[in-house]
């Protein structure tokens, strides 16, 4: 599950990601024990076209009842992704054997 953003020129992707390797058992509990589970970051998709994770760069993945929540919290990087007020971001979830979700979303900046 993740946010992609384009800022001057960059994307930057961020949210949870869990990553199962080839022959990992399977494992079972609750939306509270995936998402303490997983990982937590902010990528930048490099000159080379692969993603990078971003390590001076946190996102923050909770879980409120059902909803997952994902956000910024540290200035700095709320800057280097949403500087140039980009009008849109774009949702994904990705779950292994289902259809992805793909969503754009207006962001609105308060003055």
């Amino acid at each position: 599950m993740d946010v992609t953003v384009m800022n001057e020129g960059k994307e930057y992707a961020f949210g949870f990601y869990v990553w199962k390797y080839h022959g990992a058992s399977q494992r079972s509990g609750s939306l509270s024990d995936l998402i303490h589970a997983g990982q937590k970051s902010v990528f930048e998709r490099a000159q080379s076209r692969l993603m990078t994770i971003v390590r001076d760069a946190k996102a923050n993945v909770s879980v409120k009842g059902e909803v997952v929540v994902i956000s910024l919290s540290d200035k700095d990087v709320i800057k280097r992704l949403f500087s140039s007020k980009p009008a849109e971001v774009v949702f994904k979830i990705k779950i292994p054997g289902d259809p992805d979700i793909t969503e754009k979303v207006p962001v609105t900046y308060q003055s």
